[in-house]
């Protein structure tokens, strides 16, 4: 906690005076960038005011005001108003705060706006007891807290409790006009309620918009919770029953189930009931969107002209229809669905479309890929071949010399340190990966000095929680000199050989050791080869086991270095 004292600290046995400046300190959620702080008076009444601008999670805040502190019995009184995300606050009553007795206890009633929050908390141990009524409150604030930009009001109750180890709840929250900024259009009327015991939630969801959506929601989910810390998880050993109707435009709900690299557009249509468990699902129902748009906002994949038709039944999901276009062309299909309650298989076409849209990359590709799955176990694989790709390097501000895991074999001084630590075991399976990538040219770097075109043959390995990459990449690269343009010239022809991979019992380049335990502890390690980017010792210091990779720029990229685990 960095402070500046404007006086010394005077301290006698009945009372205190400190003056200081504070910056860059944090308590719980509140981070404090710069505050002013003044206590003076005897330890069972200190008198302080303050001054601070930080922020409460992502929100701003100004809050300035007087305090009342009594370290004989562990308590204080806070008094103050200031701005929250750029809304007036202020206290209608003292803050209260109650450490002593090994318990901690907080009550807080300040006005947000034009409206009110009241909120109460216990912890005793690992017993708490928590409630918050909210009344006709600015909804702007309140999410700004949650990094979310929101209009709309919202009024309600929640209220938490421990309940032998595990946790019990009611809510009761209405939200008027809501609008979520960018992202809808429509304003949203939505009336959420709930019922938490330690092993169930059930909840229920009304949604009208302006815009002539209309949706209703009923679910009573398995879950496991605790009160230390605070937790609740959806049970997925145990199975679920949610009931749904929906009719209207997509964009308000859409926005509502708060996914912000995401948009969709259209008019929904569905109703039905389903079953849901670990590798379960089965129902009664159908969803269905027509004239739709969606938008990925991280990889820029853009789907217009989006029809859909999904239908739930005894098997699980069954794909109807699912039809869709690239603004730039393109055509994009998806057939399959499940064949019983627990296995099934989605097959997806690309034909000449976007796959990626951003500043600093863009491809079109075409292709096959299949999902499959039998309970908690999936698998995907196909072949993606890439027309063309264009990734500008200088435009990603995040792009630099990138750094890479490497082995290096027989290093001096490998049998002395300790083995990689056992990963740990994965309770649910991960999707498997077996992906061809295949672009014969017109794959384009450009930037930071070298313009190039690749022609690539790789394969996606491992699982999605590790993916794996092997394959070759073959380059005439072009060297740009800026200050010097009379010195850019073209390369010959070169290639790139890459394997990702875990550790084995066979070693490239090394006589093989049998290890029971190396194919299985081992983190994934990429080896590097390249005729045209010599490996070799960094100049720095004789014993330094780091690696460089030499570039005609002269630029160094350095290698991590990572030691191969003993037998």
């Amino acid at each position: 906690m960095p402070a500046l004292l404007t006086q010394p600290v005077a301290l006698t046995p009945e009372t205190i005076l400190l003056e200081a400046n504070l910056a860059d300190t944090k308590a719980g959620d509140l981070r404090v960038r710069a505050a002013t702080l003044r206590a003076e008076g005897p330890l069972e009444a200190i008198a302080t005011t303050f001054d601070l601008r930080g922020r409460l999670r992502q929100a701003p805040l100004a809050f300035a005001g007087t305090a009342t502190i009594n370290l004989d019995e562990q308590a204080a009184n806070v008094e103050g108003r200031g701005t929250l995300a750029d809304s007036p606050i202020y206290t209608r009553a003292p803050i209260s705060v109650d450490w002593s007795a090994g318990r901690t206890q907080a009550s807080v009633n300040v006005a947000v706006g034009d409206g009110v929050v009241q909120a109460q908390w216990e912890e005793r141990g690992r017993a708490l007891t928590g409630s918050a009524q909210i009344d006709d409150a600015p909804i702007a604030p309140l999410a700004a807290i949650f990094g979310e930009r929101a209009t709309g009001r919202i009024d309600g109750r929640l209220s938490l409790a421990s309940n032998g180890g595990g946790l019990s709840g009611d809510a009761d929250v209405t939200l008027d006009d809501a609008r979520v900024s960018g992202r809808q259009r429509n304003s949203l009327d939505m009336h959420i309620v709930g019922n938490l015991s330690p092993t169930r939630l059930t909840s229920t969801v009304d949604a009208t918009s302006d815009g002539g959506l209309v949706a209703h929601f009923e679910a009573d989910a398995p879950v496991e919770t605790s009160a230390a810390p605070v937790r609740i998880a959806l049970a997925r050993e145990r199975r679920g029953r949610a009931t749904w109707s929906v009719h209207g435009p997509a964009e308000a709900l859409w926005a509502a189930a708060r996914l912000p690299d995401q948009s969709l557009e259209g008019a929904l249509d569905g109703e039905g009931t389903i079953e849901f468990g670990a590798g379960y699902l089965s129902g009664d129902g159908h969803m269905e969107i027509v004239d739709g748009r969606f938008e990925d906002k991280l990889t820029g994949v853009t789907l217009v002209d989006l029809d859909a038709r999904v239908a739930l039944d005894q098997r699980g999901v069954t794909i109807e229809n699912f039809t869709a276009s690239g603004p730039n062309g393109g055509r994009l299909t998806a057939t399959g669905g499940s064949v019983s309650d627990r296995r099934g298989s989605i097959t997806v076409d690309v034909d000449n479309m976007r796959v990626a849209d951003r500043p600093d990359a863009r491809a079109v590709a075409s292709g096959e890929l299949t999902l499959t799955w039998e309970g908690l176990t999936s698998s995907l694989t196909g072949n993606l071949n890439i027309i063309e790709a264009n990734i500008d390097i200088a435009s990603n501000p995040q792009a630099g010399i990138p750094t890479l895991d490497v082995i290096e074999i027989n290093r001096p001084g490998e049998e002395d340190e300790p083995l990689d630590e056992e990963p740990a075991p994965r309770r649910n399976g991960a999707t498997t990966l077996n992906v061809t990538v295949k672009a014969p040219g017109r794959v384009f770097t450009r930037g930071r000095g070298v313009d190039a075109e690749w022609a690539l043959d790789m394969r996606l390995g491992g699982t999605s929680a590790r993916p794996l990459v092997f394959g070759t990449a073959r380059s005439a690269a072009h060297w740009r000199f800026p200050d010097n343009p009379s010195k850019s010239k073209k390369q010959s022809s070169s290639s790139m050989a890459i394997r990702s991979t875990r550790a084995s019992t066979s070693r490239p380049c090394a006589t093989p050791r049998t290890s029971p335990r190396a194919s299985a502890s081992s983190a994934p390690r990429a080896i590097l080869k390249s005729r045209s980017r010599p490996i070799r010792r960094c100049p720095k210091m004789k014993s330094c086991h780091r690696y460089c990779l030499a570039a005609p720029s002269k630029t160094f990229r350095r290698w991590k270095r990572r030691s191969w685990p003993r037998a």
